[in-house]
């Protein structure tokens, strides 16, 4: 079992903040690395390409950048959205006192594997909606 230290994050330009962890030994490149190979690559597209995407779409299809809808949406927590495996869980337990364990079950800001898992997700969306969009998609 992992003890972890919790840590509360402000979140910017908001009173509210963000319960993380800092699973140091599930945070290493060396992991961060294996959550690549095991999940694939988590990248976020730039503004330039997003941009660059509206651009081209409108020379590809000749209409102005006007005549286009963009559209930006987040998903909310999304790190919960999936569970880890119960063999997992024991790996992210946090200590909050002497006598007290939370153990996570869901994904959660602390472990540098939940950004690729959570890609994993946006790529099956990603290939859902393409042949129903006829404009560019970023996730």
């Amino acid at each position: 079992m992992n003890l972890s230290a919790p840590h509360w994050v402000r979140k910017p330009d908001d009173d509210d903040g963000r319960f993380i962890i800092d699973p140091i030994n599930l945070n290493t490149e060396e992991i961060k690395s294996e959550a690549i190979k095991d999940y694939g690559f988590a990248g976020l597209p730039t503004i330039g390409e997003i941009i660059y995407s509206w651009f081209d779409m409108s020379e590809r299809l000749a209409r102005p950048l006007n005549s286009f809808r963009i559209f930006k949406d987040d998903i909310n927590s999304a790190f919960p959205q999936f569970k880890f495996h119960v063999a997992s869980c024991l790996l992210l337990a946090i200590m909050i006192t002497q006598d007290i364990i939370f153990i996570h079950l869901n994904g959660n800001f602390g472990w540098s594997g939940c950004p690729m898992v959570f890609a994993l997700l946006g790529r099956f969306i990603l290939n859902i909606a393409r042949p129903l969009i006829s404009g560019s998609l970023h996730l």
